[in-house]
């Protein structure tokens, strides 16, 4: 998580670098991380300041309007001082949100019976301006415009036709619902950004300071770099070792694309394929445990299960979408006869164990507090954070030293601005929803469109999340999707868990799909290739992440959830489906294949992957008729193009 959700604040640190506007942003980053790490480990109640949740929050969403105005120019544009209007704002955005940490307590009955002074009332509005604002600089205008549109509707709905009319919301009630109570802008999104989300970038930022990053590189090198593509291999593996650290595709892509891509292309892959494997390859990091970024946190949240159960039920699945990416890289390397890295190109296994086994101890720490002892997520993060910072005083060359640990602290208030400002932009849409009411009238609507079908409501929620994705990171586009769709896939009889992993996996396609497509952009940055054709090969790369969603919410055991015996039985069919789709897609199986032995084997893949008894038992047999025309046929055939 060494980023904002949505787009860099790279640019902007280059063009303050070494400016009075530098550092101060940086202090105030630093103070930001700071903070949160002193709440949640109590060290305020021990010095006898308590802080209650609902001032930390707006104490937090201070911190984070200040420093989004800091960094953050309004057109994007380089800038070495601050405009006195962004002054403005970031200072009275900010007092909104001070003025309630402070005197919320005190003033709490008058705010109860809905009673307001003028001030702050214009303090309200200015604080949601301020919010709207900062997530349009930090991830762009489909949240703020889709936030603003509920803001109207929550405020006006009386003059709204048909089902969007609903009953008058007075001007006291909506400040006292979106700005002083926890049921919108200070609500569950928001809490979660101040907490786990910021301590597990400085996990993340921790691990990136030392050297953990480029062991993972060298260990995903050691093992497969001499193999059959060992390149594209490599950076599949890395790309999801790297998740592990980051939640983020476009910071994965920026990060292992700069060595994977070029690496690939020498290898002999193409520039859009290269491009496409590190874009699907980065963009599995949001879904591979045990660190799944921004948005497993909200989820577990959000079902108030331990994020131990998230982790544990995208297992499978994220490990059949890999699986899936590896058979289709190979089969690119059989047909062009590409050939590994030679062995002693390559790091040494032993040597890389030796010298940098310990960056796998504080993650190793993170799991057994995580799922071990089940603690919540902030703390199994902060002991994480201490074991690392204690195991890396062993080495000189991974020591954190005062240094590394002030970079650290910088980046994580930095990192933290597209996921708080998502967070805090659906606080408002969620206390818009509790002002109209408008979210159980939609749910009623969405079930009675699908009729009885659940696969009409499926396929109604995958096109909701991929339309409101387009252009919004994962996090931003889970949160507005979620808050409209998943009671809808609940009432149906959906339960809870898959329709909220349904969305969160749907969301997350427009990092890959054109004409957005997000870490594409950043991939072709790298290889130089062509937008579009990378983007259709990144598709049929990560084909697995439009497919999964519909299997695990019609065969829960898919996710962990049912007899072990069963379990296993529809592990194995996916694993058998996605084999076989793999090779119908690539065109390459034991042997090269035609268009009619590629149709049979998609056919087949398609038909186990329904995880039905007797669809399975057709799939498999035509998936063996397949391999018998195949093996027919092999003297005469060449592999055909993926």
């Amino acid at each position: 998580m060494t980023q904002p959700v949505g787009k860099s604040v790279s640019g902007d640190r280059k063009a303050q670098s070494g400016t009075k506007l530098a550092t101060v942003a940086m202090v105030v980053s630093i103070a930001l991380a700071l903070y949160v790490v002193l709440y949640v480990t109590k060290v305020f109640t021990y010095l006898n300041m308590p802080v209650l949740s609902y001032s930390h929050r707006a104490i937090f969403l201070a911190f984070l309007i200040v420093l989004s105005f800091l960094l953050l120019p309004a057109s994007g544009k380089r800038r070495d001082r601050l405009p006195w209007y962004d002054a403005m704002l970031a200072l009275g955005g900010a007092a909104g949100p001070l003025y309630g940490a402070f005197f919320w307590e005190r003033n709490a009955e008058r705010y109860f019976f809905e009673e307001f002074y003028v001030w702050e009332v214009a303090l309200g509005f200015l604080t949601i301006a301020a919010i709207l604002e900062i997530t349009r600089r930090t991830i762009g205008w489909a949240m703020p415009i889709v936030t603003l549109l509920f803001l109207v509707h929550a405020f006006f709905s009386q003059y709204f036709p048909g089902f969007l009319n609903m009953r008058e919301t007075g001007l006291g009630r909506g400040l006292s619902i979106l700005l002083y109570s926890t049921e919108g802008v200070y609500g569950l999104p928001l809490d979660i950004a101040s907490t786990v989300i910021v301590l597990f970038i400085l996990f993340g930022e921790l691990l990136f300071v030392t050297p953990a990053g480029q062991f993972f590189m060298d260990l995903a090198l050691s093992l497969l770099g001499h193999v059959r593509g060992g390149p594209a291999k490599v950076a599949v593996v890395a790309s999801a070792l790297f998740g592990t650290m980051s939640g983020s595709p476009m910071a994965n892509v920026a990060v292992t694309g700069t060595f994977n891509i070029p690496l690939m292309k020498r290898s002999g892959y193409s520039a859009n394929f290269a491009g496409a494997v590190e874009s699907v390859a980065s963009t599995g990091g949001q879904i591979m445990p045990p660190v799944m970024g921004a948005t497993a946190f909200v989820m577990a949240a959000w079902l108030r299960i331990p994020y131990w159960s998230v982790c544990v039920a995208a297992l499978i699945p994220a490990l059949l979408y890999y699986f899936a990416i590896f058979q289709m890289v190979d089969a690119e390397a059989v047909r062009l006869g590409l050939r590994g890295i030679p062995r002693a190109e390559c790091p040494s296994l032993r040597k890389t164990l030796r010298e940098g086994w310990t960056a796998f101890l504080p993650l190793l720490v993170l799991m057994f507090f995580l799922g071990v002892l089940q603690y919540t997520a902030q703390y199994s993060a902060l002991f994480a954070i201490a074991a690392l910072i204690a195991i890396s005083l062993l080495r000189k060359r991974t020591r954190v030293g005062p240094r590394r640990l002030v970079t650290a602290l910088k980046n994580t208030g930095k990192g933290v601005l597209g996921a708080g400002s998502a967070c805090a932009c659906a606080g408002v849409i969620i206390g818009s929803l509790v002002l109209s009411q408008l979210g159980i009238r939609l749910t009623d609507i969405i079930v009675s469109a699908a009729g009885d079908s659940m696969w009409l409501l499926l396929l109604l929620a995958a096109v909701t999340c991929f339309i409101l994705g387009m252009g919004v990171p994962g996090l931003a586009a889970y949160i507005m999707v979620v808050i409209l769709v998943a009671p809808a896939l609940q009432k149906f009889g959906i339960a809870p868990l898959p329709a909220h992993l349904f969305i969160f996996y749907w969301s997350m396609t427009s990092f890959f799909t054109p004409p957005v497509a997000a870490a594409v952009f950043v991939s072709v940055g790298i290889s130089g290739g062509s937008i579009t054709k990378t983007g259709m090969i990144a598709m049929k790369l990560a084909i697995l992440s439009y497919i999964l969603p519909f299997m695990f919410v019609t065969e829960p055991a898919l996710i962990l959830q049912g007899p072990p015996a069963k379990i296993v039985l529809v592990f194995l069919e996916a694993v058998a489906g996605v084999l076989l789709l793999s090779w119908g897609l690539s065109g390459v199986s034991l042997w090269p294949a035609n268009w009619l032995h590629r149709t049979m084997f998609v056919a087949s893949g398609l038909l186990i992957m329904t995880l039905g008894w007797a669809t399975a038992l057709a799939g498999l047999g035509v998936g063996v008729v397949a391999l018998l025309l195949q093996l027919r046929d092999r003297t005469v055939l060449k592999p055909t193009s993926i």
